[in-house]
């Protein structure tokens, strides 16, 4: 049978559809009908599936075959796949492919019908939402960071002119300055932690055991209209995370819950292990399979309306009066370079639950300390930093604990610094610099010195830094203070503690 043993009728309603109608034989080797759209979608002859039923899938995009055939393979229970078509003049069209088994009374294969349909304007449709979408978001995000950032400046300048006329009051107006830079630096830890790529510094710990440790700060935070109850299921619960950040993560969660009962109310927040299949982690999209540690927050406030769920991670986004929008943004980021993930679900009038799932650690918990007290012994630290004005602060705070500070303007210079100097004990170096970034020359550097201990420091990684978890290497995030400077080099140049 071929095309033309069709009703007339049938061929002539077939032929003015927009979408390509086929049938074919079970096995897909005949082509029984297909209608003449073929030839526009495809820019073929139909002609040639009727000699050669397979003739089709020249058209298919090569990087798009394994995928078709893929759903080839399941016309038996039908299938439905969408790919592109490259015609023979050189342009694409994406087109969706539907494919249903006919059987007769007896349940046998009969033949295979199907339909294909051109969704190029609809994917070119689909795309600029998308791009309008990312577009106002960014604008959302750069209005709230300028707006953020023009009142830190503010109080910046103000205190500055105030300082140079009167100078007899310079240490409070320097104090207000100092607090303004430090407020402004965790805008920018918060912005940069939205991104995974941004090295986590700390390894193993036990959630439950942090959780726990923060139990009264926790109340304090909740206020005494709030009952908080903490419930922590026996045995450890070691993620990989940075404890500081995991203490923000609990912190701003339970701020949240008392903000949403303003009338008071209980906090529940627990800590449990739970295994997650592959049908429980599909139904929550980004959760891996497998075992996890799952820190929830639960309240019984206002809820949050169903139009706002969908935006509640957005920067700046709040629901509150005076909210600057960034305490759940600063969770979901916290999540993200922890390799977990955070859900939330909530009823007006009904409370709302946070979920948030670390990847079950194996290794034991470590065991926090205190870090030693800065002091030098003598050793030779060499600075790499582009940044004249920035070197010149870390050499001048190393310096002034009694380090032997060598500065280098790039990698090259820091490398010839190195030849020409024996007994280099530390390398602190900015992460992202032109030509040579950090990454590269700590390892042209460790060539030279064989495990010599790096500290890289940076206010934006780009990537570069991964988290190995070797303890010869640190990151200290831009802007610090000098105590924290100096208490990483120590760290890094006395990593066992003192018997003391």
């Amino acid at each position: 049978m071929s095309g033309n043993d069709h009703d007339p009728q049938f061929r002539d309603i077939a032929d003015h559809l927009g979408a390509i109608l086929w049938i074919s034989d079970p096995e897909g080797e005949r082509m029984l009908f297909c209608s003449q759209a073929y030839e526009t979608m495809w820019g073929r002859p139909v002609a040639e599936l009727y000699t050669d039923a397979e003739s089709w899938m020249e058209g298919v995009h090569p990087d798009d075959r394994e995928r078709m055939l893929a759903a080839w393979d399941r016309r038996w229970t039908g299938y439905d796949v969408e790919y592109r078509v490259i015609r023979p003049d050189g342009t694409t069209v994406h087109v969706n492919d539907v494919g249903r088994m006919v059987r007769d009374d007896d349940g046998h294969p009969v033949r295979l019908v199907g339909y294909i349909t051109d969704v190029t304007e609809l994917n070119r449709l689909e795309e600029q939402l998308r791009h309008a979408q990312k577009m106002e978001s960014l604008g959302r995000l750069a209005g709230g960071v300028a707006h953020e950032v023009n009142n830190l400046l503010t109080v910046v300048l103000g205190h500055a002119r105030l300082a140079r006329e009167h100078p007899d009051r310079i240490e409070e107006h320097t104090a207000v300055i100092e607090e303004a830079a430090r407020r402004g630096g965790e805008l920018t830890a918060r912005l940069l932690g939205l991104t995974p790529s941004m090295p986590i510094r700390a390894g193993a710990l036990d959630l439950a055991a942090v959780v726990r440790e923060e139990e009264a700060a926790l109340r304090a935070l909740a206020g005494r209209a709030c009952t908080l109850t903490v419930t922590c299921e026996p045995g450890g619960a070691p993620v990989r995370a940075d404890g500081a950040e995991v203490r923000r993560l609990v912190g701003e969660l339970a701020e949240n819950a008392a903000d949403a009962m303003p009338g008071g109310g209980p906090i529940a927040i627990s800590v449990a292990t739970q295994a997650y299949d592959e049908a429980a982690a599909a139904r929550h999209p980004g959760l891996e399979p497998g075992e996890h540690v799952v820190l929830t927050v639960t309240d019984s406030g206002i809820g949050i309306p169903e139009d706002d769920r969908s935006r509640v991670f957005e920067p700046f986004f709040t629901t509150k009066r005076d909210g600057a929008g960034m305490g759940l943004t600063t969770c979901y980021g916290i999540m993200a370079r922890a390799g977990g993930h955070i859900r939330l679900e909530s009823t007006p009038g009904r409370g709302t639950t946070v979920a948030c799932t670390f990847p079950l650690d194996i290794a034991v918990a470590a065991v926090a300390r205190e870090a030693a007290a800065p002091r030098a012994t003598g050793e030779t630290v060499l600075v790499a930093e582009d940044e004249p004005l920035v070197r010149t602060l870390v050499a001048g705070a190393l310096r002034e604990q009694g380090y032997t500070v060598l500065e280098a303007g790039d990698g090259e210079e820091a490398l010839a610094i190195a030849d020409a100097t024996p007994g280099l004990t530390l390398l602190v170096t900015d992460v992202v610099m032109p030509a040579m970034d950090g990454r590269e020359l700590a390892a042209r550097l460790r060539d030279r010195v064989p495990g010599i201990p790096v500290l890289f420091v940076s206010g934006y990684t780009d990537g570069a830094l991964a988290d190995d978890g070797e303890p010869a290497m640190a990151f200290l995030p831009k802007p610090f203070m000098s105590a924290e400077l100096t208490a990483a080099v120590r760290t890094l140049l006395d990593p066992e503690p003192s018997p003391a």
